[in-house]
């Protein structure tokens, strides 16, 4: 299972969702088409685990990086953080989940089939902020929509930036996150 996760995710990241057809998946993998089949109904299905295995490195990736553990965040952290949200964003792995997910944007059972994967991540998200940086309801609805509107920039850049970079703004783009959320930071500790 663990080589058609990997493979389709490359396949993704190289050729797009267009590209990602159970033979090209099979092919990167080493496996036959019924191999595929013997641990998934359908390939919407391994998109689906795909998804899910992304958003777990991904929240596993934040969590390193903002020196989560069972204590809050630390503010000397908030800047690594930032800078592993954007790198996150611009790995081809991460690239894979975006295909994905704009492939739901226009096929209705996919995006019924992943949506669930999706809220699995968001509520992965939810926990960490809860956990790095605790507060009512309240704040913590507040710091998360922090953190998802920042991954959301970070998530557009990183399909822009191959088109068009722009230094100057991308780097000011990590100054203001990082600024958001220590200001959070030093209100919610004051």
């Amino acid at each position: 299972i663990e080589r058609l996760v990997e493979a389709t995710i490359t396949v993704l990241a190289e050729a797009g969702y267009a590209g990602a057809s159970v033979k090209a998946i099979c092919d990167r993998a080493g496996v036959s088409q019924g191999a595929l089949f013997r641990h998934f109904d359908t390939r919407v299905d391994l998109l689906v685990r795909v998804v899910d295995e992304i958003g777990t490195r991904n929240v596993q990736s934040f969590v390193r990086a903002a020196g989560i553990t069972d204590a809050t965040w630390t503010l000397d952290r908030l800047d690594h953080f930032v800078n592993v949200l954007r790198t996150v964003s611009r790995s081809p792995t991460h690239a894979a989940w975006r295909e994905v997910i704009a492939a739901a944007r226009v096929e209705p059972d996919l995006a019924d089939a992943v949506g669930a994967a999706v809220a699995r991540f968001e509520a992965a998200i939810i926990r960490m902020v809860e956990l790095g940086l605790p507060g009512t309801p309240e704040q913590n609805l507040e710091t998360v929509t922090i953190v998802l509107s920042i991954m959301h920039m970070f998530d557009s850049e990183a399909v822009t930036v191959r088109v068009k970079p722009n230094p100057a703004i991308e780097a000011a783009r990590i100054t203001w996150a990082t600024r958001v959320l220590r200001e959070l930071y030093d209100r919610r500790a004051g």
